[in-house]
């Protein structure tokens, strides 16, 4: 099962070698916090790092597809005004992100993007010093938004931000989510990402 992870990257892969495609690698910081358990702040860190192919279809305009690996959780900062806040301590997931984004060139080397992502949770683990009872049904795809800006340093190198967050829940058994209360019930990815983009070849 582990294998097929390699045919997307044999895909990308053969994108990259056709002709007026883009084909580079990302590595970015994740700060990330699940709305809906209980705690705020985008206190978890964790790693966002893949590869890309991208594609011109107008002259402002291209479109960019990823595959990569992407950190995500939730973590609480210790204070005595908050020990009974959240369900757990410190909540790490490790998603395989596929986010598809359409990018729009606004000024010669600043970039804005928009776009939807499929991600799959590989694996999760938490820590929880009061030996609780958690609800664990996380749900192994994620469907999530992106909205995002670039700046060209170079040619090659671009600076990166990104704002994800989950259109679907990811636990649909948990409590309501104020925002979304009147929707939907779980807990929600909440991402903030920087990064480096590399330019690799076109």
């Amino acid at each position: 099962m582990r294998k097929l992870w390699v045919i997307p990257f044999l895909f990308m892969g053969s994108w990259a070698h056709a002709q007026d495609f883009r084909a580079g690698v990302i590595a970015a910081v994740n700060g990330s916090q699940l709305d809906g358990d209980g705690l705020s702040g985008y206190n978890k860190p964790g790693m966002y790092a893949g590869l890309f192919v991208a594609r011109d279809f107008q002259p402002q305009w291209y479109w960019q597809l990823e595959l990569a690996y992407s950190g995500k959780g939730s973590q609480r900062v210790l204070r005595p005004d908050n020990l009974d806040e959240g369900p757990w301590l410190r909540l790490s997931m490790h998603y395989i992100d596929i986010p598809f984004t359409v990018h729009y060139r606004y000024l010669e080397n600043w970039h804005f993007h928009a776009g939807l992502g499929m991600n799959f949770l590989v694996n999760f683990n938490y820590r929880d010093l009061r030996l609780f009872t958690l609800n664990t049904d996380f749900r192994r795809w994620e469907t999530a938004m992106h909205l995002g800006t670039t700046y060209e340093l170079t040619p090659k190198i671009k600076a990166t931000a990104r704002f994800s967050y989950s259109m679907l829940s990811v636990d649909p058994n948990g409590p309501p989510v104020p925002f979304f209360a009147l929707l939907q019930r779980g807990a929600f990815n909440n991402v903030l990402s920087l990064g480096i983009r590399y330019q690799l070849r076109g």
